[in-house]
């Protein structure tokens, strides 16, 4: 496998989307995210295990002790934004931990500190009593940090902060964030291989559309509790 193909893969990373020929009878290509349909064909995709981290995060919290643990996620659907948060209530569910709605806030834009940070101060000012906070992705949870900094809540001792994602500013925030490393090598090597093995077959239009789901990996970091971090930052949780 070319060591340059996985390179533009893996940068590319979970936003590849699927080049497809402007004729019928083209060959689609793997894309790592949710697929579309081109032309009435089938593709391939890789998908990030978005409801499965996010349940392990949530899982995590629970079983230290954490019950009113808050979201801050993109409205539910059938995008990242609504898998996260299945899993999220799912967690709970599992543990007998009634979901409360009222710790639920959503943002428009994960993109921009400022919706992490807006979100937090809502909930802050409904004086809701929450012992964790759950994110969208890093870029939110970064956003709620400096926030909950500035109100003057202890992080990790008040409130655990988890995010998702693995940004490289996670590990310079202060404390340093825990998240969800999507693994993105793993999703560069997969596309790559479900490429290379229609470009391998005789005739690929004749192939369904393949669907395979990353690992993850939980990367637990000061945020979450300072009692658990390993010498180099992480600690790798199954």
């Amino acid at each position: 496998m070319s060591a340059e193909i996985v390179r533009l893969v893996e940068q590319a990373g979970p936003y590849l989307t699927a080049a497809v020929g402007a004729y019928r009878g083209s060959c689609p290509h793997p894309c790592p995210g949710r697929p579309t349909e081109a032309d009435g064909m089938s593709l391939d995709h890789v998908e990030i295990a978005d409801e499965q981290g996010a349940h392990a995060v949530v899982a995590h919290l629970l079983s230290q002790g954490r019950r009113r643990i808050a979201a801050i996620c993109e409205p539910a659907g059938p995008r990242a934004g609504g898998r996260r948060l299945h899993g999220y209530r799912r967690a709970l569910d599992e543990a007998g931990v009634a979901c409360d709605d009222s710790l639920v806030l959503g943002v428009d834009n994960a993109d921009l500190w400022s919706s992490g940070a807006g979100a937090v101060a809502r909930l802050l000012r409904t004086r809701a009593r929450f012992d964790a906070l759950f994110c969208y992705n890093d870029v939110v949870a970064i956003g709620a940090l400096s926030v909950l900094h500035r109100s003057g809540v202890a992080v990790p001792d008040d409130v655990a902060l988890a995010g998702f994602d693995d940004i490289e500013a996670a590990h310079f925030t202060t404390p340093p964030l825990t998240t969800v490393d999507p693994q993105r090598p793993s999703i560069a090597r997969t596309a790559v291989a479900l490429l290379r093995s229609r470009m391998d077959h005789a005739d690929s239009r004749t192939l369904p559309g393949r669907t395979e789901i990353a690992g993850f990996t939980l990367r637990v970091r000061r945020s979450w509790s300072a009692g658990t971090e390993t010498k180099d930052g992480q600690q790798h949780v199954p």
